[in-house]
């Protein structure tokens, strides 16, 4: 709307009517018995609104604050799990939290995590588990969702928590590389490299101790 220079001589009352809008000011022109007086006031976009004629929507700016009337941008940061001058992007790249400065977990996949609270919207990808897939498997299981149990560790270790291997090896009158299965016939102890005694019938032992499962008569 053009500004508006004058009224008709025959107002003979105050009149005041916005003539032109800025992102920063307001022009009022009032008329009162012939005389013209153009008032320029100062006026800032607010309730998160900014630019020409206040129509763009603020960002995510920290407590919520008003971004500036201009240009947007947020004169303290952004909220939590935003990003930009105008914190109108949400954290990516794997990272959530107060100024994107925190890690994803192992998502399914590796996709991207909750932008704020850093939680897996699909679960979590092998070996790991929790809201937020940080935490590996454990008490004897691994694999997806942590659903498989482990093998006969040495010791009763934890396997390795994405493909069930024992880190250090097998425990007794176990083989293999998860340690699932049990020496064969005829071995028994650490890595099944014992064979069992040939006083026992048929040199069947038991894989652990040892100890013959039947007792061959010759040797009594």
């Amino acid at each position: 709307m053009p500004p508006v220079t004058s009224f008709p001589d025959t107002l003979a009352t105050t009149v005041k009517a916005v003539v032109a809008l800025t992102v920063e000011s307001l022009v009022y022109v009032t008329e009162r018995r012939g005389k013209v007086k153009a008032d320029v006031r100062r006026y800032e976009c607010d309730n998160d609104r900014y630019g020409a004629e206040c129509n763009m929507t603020c960002g995510n700016c920290s407590n919520a604050e008003q971004c500036n009337h201009v240009n947007g941008r947020c004169p303290n940061g952004c909220d939590v799990g935003f990003e930009g001058d105008k914190c109108d992007q949400e954290c990516d790249s794997r990272t959530y939290g107060e100024d994107c400065g925190l890690s994803c977990g192992t998502c399914l996949n590796l996709e991207q995590c909750h932008h704020i609270n850093g939680t897996c919207f699909k679960g979590c990808d092998r070996g790991f588990q929790g809201d937020k897939c940080t935490k590996e498997c454990d008490g004897g299981t691994f694999g997806l969702n942590c659903a498989q149990s482990c093998g006969v560790c040495l010791d009763k270790e934890q396997c390795h928590h994405i493909n069930g291997t024992c880190l250090n090896g097998c425990d007794r009158g176990y083989q293999e590389i998860n340690c699932t299965q049990e020496c064969a016939w005829g071995f028994h102890g650490y890595q099944c490299n014992e064979t069992c005694s040939a006083n026992c019938l048929n040199r069947s032992c038991n894989a652990v101790t040892g100890e013959c499962l039947l007792v061959s008569r010759t040797g009594y």
